[in-house]
């Protein structure tokens, strides 16, 4: 059966649903195993302050729109959620090209197959109260987010050891931005990689930063960032 990300983190049962799934909406399982980590820590009955629920966090009109509640929801199995979060993504059709149109999907889907510049707004949500409400997204801090801000989050909060699997398919604006992505991807050209039996991934970007820092003699601080959410 194919390697996922935190696969560690669920079931067997869990894992082959997922899997069947993302074969019938056309997505990469992996994609899907990333967001309800990052959503839930792939908790069904994990609830926010605003009260969105589940897996993907579903918000209260969400449900209503797939035909449940959010009460119903945090009531299931996760096996049995799973069910609504297809029907809540299947409602892209095939829009879903990436594992940031995935995510977006599931944040603003507005932005879904927009170009990496697009600033995230609505008629209803200004652009600067976008970036108020969710200020991990908003790197340069110029009270707007784009498609490739958000794009640079999300896979910054994936695993070493699976980033440059993410960062392979990440846009090209994201490629041509990501210092880590051409250092490891210079590596993987000159085939001196470490490869992770059955799941295609190669775990050198940490190594890189690791001797560049070593280099510059440098310290760094890593920081966590929260998300206030955004609905759907």
């Amino acid at each position: 059966m194919k390697k996922l990300i935190y696969e560690n983190k669920v079931t067997s049962a869990f894992k082959s649903k997922v899997i069947r799934i993302c074969g019938d909406l056309g997505v990469d399982p992996n994609w899907l195993m990333a967001i309800m980590y990052n959503e839930s820590r792939l908790n069904p009955k994990a609830t926010n302050k605003i009260g969105a629920t589940g897996l993907i966090q579903f918000t209260k009109p969400t449900a209503r729109y797939l035909g449940t509640s959010t009460t119903a929801l945090r009531s299931m199995t996760a096996l049995q959620q799973l069910d609504y979060v297809k029907k809540y993504y299947a409602k892209a059709g095939n829009r879903i090209k990436s594992y940031t149109d995935m995510y977006l999907w599931t944040f603003f889907p507005i932005a879904v197959g927009k170009s990496a510049d697009f600033v995230l707004q609505s008629r209803k949500y200004s652009a600067s109260k976008i970036a108020i409400q969710n200020p991990a997204f908003d790197t340069n801090k110029d009270n707007k987010l784009t498609k490739l801000e958000v794009e640079k989050v999300m896979i910054s909060k994936i695993p070493l050891t699976w980033r440059y699997y993410f960062q392979s398919q990440a846009s090209d604006e994201y490629k041509e931005a990501s210092l880590s992505f051409k250092a490891t991807n210079t590596v993987v050209k000159n085939k001196k990689t470490v490869a992770y039996a059955g799941a295609g991934v190669l775990a050198v970007a940490g190594a890189m930063l690791l001797l560049g820092s070593k280099k510059k003699k440098t310290n760094t601080k890593s920081t966590k960032t929260t998300k206030a959410k955004a609905k759907k």
